[in-house]
């Protein structure tokens, strides 16, 4: 009996991990249930069941879009503490230490999970200031706090931004007015039509981030470029040229990971 729930659970194992390769290896954006079925001569409610365990376990998510699956960004986190090789990474990286030469601040690269409908911040380049913030990399975090997030929400499609705005809402208080529903809507209209965001100790106490969204070829945001700047450095007249300049290396990092222009840089 024991050897029969071992086997049964090596089987399980291994159809799960032929899943996930298989969908690694894919060439199309996402794939469908029984497209990866017939590939792997698996019956299509197998390959659904092993497929809603690597969504709840953020493995796997599923494009809110044409409901196909592709890789999820806990796999990437996975990878980045095991490889430190995050394709973004890597395209973002140059981009990152030319903003921080330019502005003599703090860089920081974020990626969206549409399917957790959090964030990660995944890369940061320091500046040759002493005093600095050192963010907390590898860990999931809301979006509607503070610029880093605000950024992203902003590009999402209504249908994805409401359930974010209502948690925002019930969460707002007397010290946190900006998180209710009728204010955010209002700042996130705003970011979209400048192009970036930009907020001072929501997230972090003494600290201003900026932030500009990268996007892929459908205007959809995967990720964001962030500055920090301690609010003893900020100047208030500096915002535009500095949410400009954040807006037009996202814009750059957004072209070479897709290979087309994001709407970020009009």
């Amino acid at each position: 009996m024991r050897s029969a729930e071992h086997k049964e659970g090596q089987s399980v194992l291994t159809n799960t991990l032929r899943v996930l390769t298989w969908i690694a290896e894919s060439t199309s954006k996402t794939v469908g249930v029984r497209e990866i079925a017939k590939a792997l001569s698996m019956q299509p409610s197998t390959v659904s069941r092993i497929l809603k365990t690597l969504v709840k376990e953020s493995l796997v998510s599923q494009d809110p879009r044409d409901k196909g699956y592709k890789l999820g960004l806990e796999l990437l986190r996975l990878g980045v503490l095991a490889s430190q090789k995050l394709n973004l990474r890597t395209i973002a990286k140059p981009y990152m230490n030319e903003l921080v030469q330019q502005t003599n601040e703090d860089a920081v690269l974020g990626v969206y999970d549409p399917n957790r409908q959090e964030m990660l911040r995944v890369e940061q380049v320091h500046s040759g200031h002493p005093l600095r913030y050192v963010i907390e990399l590898d860990k999931w975090t809301e979006i509607y706090k503070g610029a880093s997030g605000l950024a992203i929400l902003a590009f999402l499609p209504k249908e994805e931004q409401n359930p974010i705005l209502d948690l925002a809402d019930s969460k707002s208080d007397a010290k946190q007015p900006w998180l209710k529903k009728a204010a955010l809507e209002i700042e996130l209209k705003n970011i979209k039509k400048l192009g970036y965001a930009c907020t001072a100790g929501r997230r972090l106490q003494g600290a201003v981030s900026v932030s500009a969204p990268i996007l892929d070829p459908n205007s959809y945001p995967i990720g964001d470029l962030i500055v920090t700047v301690p609010v003893t450095r900020w100047e208030l007249h500096k915002e535009e040229e500095l949410g400009k300049m954040v807006k037009k290396y996202a814009s750059e990092i957004s072209s070479d990971l897709v290979g087309t222009r994001s709407i970020a840089s009009k």
